[in-house]
């Protein structure tokens, strides 16, 4: 049922279509019934490039009082998902431009909050700004152009400015790892619904879960959860956040370990809050504790608001988190391993490496082992942080060892090897943990990795996963 809000511009008085200056008749404007309601329709009647569709607003909206704008969008120009062209138009001719998402077929829910770091400038505007507008135009570009096409809108309207911490409304999303069944229109994750026949599956030994959304500005996250019905000790082990500002450049934000061992069906959560993670692109990477376990969930939120200048400096300087605070790399408290690829310093009281450097080039703060040992019922977690080292040596030109123990661990020793001798140019050094038990050991290794490529501190992260 739609709302007297989402119905107040449902009205064919205000809108007609744009020939963009193209094609000889502009295209005919109607009122259709469609799946999200009353919709309005703007149908190709002559062939020509760049048509569209164009809102004249009854009254001029001024942006600095909106938060942000939203509606549904059905097209049939294009056979494949893109990007339309959003234009907020002031009297004076020019705007702002935005450039949502649409799907190859279908409606698609569009949320464009107002934020000139996101929104672009129009015409000769030599920065974005916000202002009052008169009208909206729509645009699919040069797709909309020949007779039988059509662009349809519907539910438009505009929201109050959000100051407070709430959930933030996804853009849109895509599986950078393609799930084995279920969400083939990407909105099973963001629609609320917690149901467990409606879940993402990913069968056994197949790729782990990895997800890039796109939040359709700068947010500042201060929380995420996870939603799924399944067996929690047998499902999603952890989920690492990689945070970025064009989708082009990651870094690891944060690991969150699942800490549900429960070992029956139900609805649970995999959840963090007191984030502090500055993005506009978020990737999802979620872990499984054995390759022979399926993954499913049901449910991704987040939670956070668009930040102040004075937000955003304070979350860029604070980068990421490092974990525990060691000390500044010395030759009293670390062993530094050098060789032709590089250089390497490790703790000598837990085998942390925290610096590895090449060519005068810093490639990774940290490099640390997460374990768990498990008897398929009752998991012991544990990571490098609580090692006790107990001895370390070159072992050969460019390979060192490290040998360690951990007393959340039994069974002895924990021989580390690692190798400066890169594999793929400029990656981490090779880490190779061993270690014999009657139990199943799975060790993960995390590095946080800083590269500045702009006065945000922007960087990128990996993480390797290595089971023995």
């Amino acid at each position: 049922m739609q709302t007297e809000t989402q119905l107040q511009y449902m009205n064919t008085e205000y809108w007609s279509g744009s020939t963009g200056g193209n094609a000889r008749v502009a295209p005919s404007i109607s009122l259709v019934d469609s799946p999200v309601g009353k919709a309005i329709r703007a149908s190709i009647e002559s062939p020509g490039d760049y048509q569209g569709l164009n809102l004249h607003l009854p009254e001029k909206i001024d942006l600095r009082k909106a938060g942000a704008v939203s509606f549904d969008i059905e097209q049939t120009a294009y056979k494949g998902n893109g990007q339309a062209a959003v234009m907020l138009i002031f009297p004076t001719g020019s705007g702002l431009i935005a450039t949502p998402e649409f799907n190859a077929s279908g409606w698609k829910h569009v949320h464009i909050p107002m934020d000139v770091r996101t929104l672009k400038s129009l015409g000769s505007q030599s920065s974005p700004a916000l202002g009052e507008i008169k009208e909206i135009r729509f645009s699919l570009f040069s797709a909309l152009k020949s007779p039988g096409q059509h662009l349809s809108i519907a539910n438009l309207e505009f929201h109050p400015p959000v100051i407070e911490e709430g959930p933030v409304t996804v853009a849109g999303y895509r599986y950078n790892a393609a799930p084995t069944s279920g969400d083939n229109s990407c909105t099973w994750l963001t629609d609320g619904k917690v149901d467990r026949e409606r879940q993402v599956f990913f069968r056994e030994y197949s790729d782990e879960p990895d997800i890039t959304f796109d939040l359709g500005a700068l947010y500042l996250i201060r929380k995420f959860e996870l939603e799924a019905v399944a067996i929690p000790s047998q499902n999603i082990s952890e989920i690492l956040l990689y945070t970025s500002f064009d989708g082009k450049d990651w870094k690891m934000a944060k690991h969150i370990p699942n800490l549900d061992a429960g070992t029956e069906e139900k609805q649970y959560s995999i959840a963090a809050d007191q984030l502090n993670l500055l993005a506009r692109y978020i990737r999802v990477h979620a872990g499984r504790n054995r390759t022979d376990f399926p993954l499913r969930f049901a449910e991704i939120t987040f939670s956070g608001k668009l930040p102040t200048d004075a937000e955003m400096a304070m979350a860029a300087a604070q980068q990421y988190d490092l974990g525990p605070e060691l000390p500044t790399p010395n030759e009293a408290n670390y062993w530094k391993f050098s060789g032709t690829d590089g250089a390497v310093w490790i703790h000598r009281q837990n085998g942390i490496l925290v610096r590895y450097e090449k060519q005068e080039r810093l490639l990774a703060e940290r490099l640390f082992s997460r374990y768990e040992l498990s008897d398929g019922k009752n998991p012991v977690k544990a990571d490098a942080y609580s090692d006790q080292v107990l001895s370390g040596k070159l072992e050969s030109p460019g390979v060192f060892l490290v040998t360690t123990t951990n007393p959340a661990l039994p069974g002895g020793a924990i021989p580390k090897s690692g190798s400066l001798r890169d594999r793929v140019n400029n990656t981490p050094p090779f880490f190779f943990c061993k270690y014999s038990t009657c139990f199943f050991l799975l060790s993960c290794y995390g590095m946080l990795k800083r590269i500045y490529k702009r006065s945000y501190g922007n960087g990128d992260g990996t993480t390797t996963r290595v089971s023995k």
